[in-house]
């Protein structure tokens, strides 16, 4: 009866969070803001649109509090707050999606006949207003939405879904399924994005179920789109290089893709090896 409970609660309450961003923007037009200021080349930094990235945020920490807490009586810290070593973990997420990203990057490189590398912030542009710029994405665009999105699409469904009679890989794989689709609700769909994210949120599972620590995974998400959008020529969003690829004989999708399951597969026999998957212990 426990575990039907939180299927359901489960269920409905990942079923919210997409109607929380609706919300959200509803809001936002009530209020006033462009929403093409929201993101992109158009973002503008404002009191407006800051209140709105906050509230998108904080409606989907409520939901899950409620959801976890009030409705299925476990602690909020269970959701992967509770490891030692958080500090560690983080540092450590975070060099594991560096060095990946660095051999995704340097086979992209290698495989094309030139690259530019060009710093993308324009000559009118102060650095008051660009540090402005950058200090708000380091720390929602790139860390808040980071633990936000580990929180509710890694830590929440694992934690509640994952149980001893339970295949885990299984658990992870379809955690990450829907943790792929959700980002395609707002954007055009497509196989290659879409499997990179599959293949991104099986790593963050297998790594949050090895150490069952939230900062791990939220690391890995850091350094992955740290570096994913450092290189997109979009400066106010974190993107003050732009790379240029002619004649790439590889897209950088199919790198990603190729080193990302490597990773899986590393992680896994890794997990594995060494039994670390019990429900409740680090091991």
């Amino acid at each position: 009866m426990k575990e039907i409970k939180n299927k359901i609660t489960v269920a409905i309450t990942l079923l919210l969070i997409p109607f929380s961003a609706l919300f959200v923007l509803w809001v936002a037009t009530e209020i006033g803001v462009d929403l093409r200021e929201l993101q992109g080349a158009s973002f503008k930094l404002s009191p407006k649109n800051l209140f709105i990235a906050y509230l998108f945020v904080g409606l989907q920490f409520l939901i899950i509090f409620i959801a976890h807490k009030l409705i299925l009586k476990k602690p909020f810290k269970s959701l992967g707050f509770k490891a030692k070593k958080g500090v560690s973990l983080l540092f450590m997420g975070t060099f594991i999606a560096l060095f990946i990203k660095a051999i995704i990057y340097l086979g992209y490189i290698g495989s094309a006949s030139d690259f530019s590398i060009n710093w993308s912030v324009p000559g009118n542009i102060g650095p008051g207003e660009m540090i402005a710029y950058y200090v708000y994405y380091l720390i929602f665009l790139l860390t808040l939405n980071s633990l936000t999105e580990e929180v509710v699409y890694r830590a929440f469904p694992l934690e509640n879904l994952w149980d001893k009679k339970s295949n885990y890989f299984l658990t992870v794989l379809l955690v990450a399924i829907l943790f792929a689709a959700v980002h395609h609700l707002l954007e055009p769909f497509s196989w290659s994005v879409f499997t990179t994210r599959v293949l991104f949120g099986t790593l963050a599972g297998i790594l949050y179920c090895q150490h069952r620590s939230i900062w791990l995974p939220v690391g890995l998400h850091n350094g992955w789109n740290w570096v994913s959008t450092s290189f997109t020529g979009n400066w106010k969003c974190g993107g003050i290089f732009d790379l240029e690829v002619s004649n790439d004989l590889l897209s950088l999708t199919t790198i990603s893709n190729t080193i990302l399951f490597l990773a899986i597969l590393y992680f896994f026999y890794k997990l594995k090896s060494r039994q670390a998957v019990r429900r409740g212990t680090i091991s």
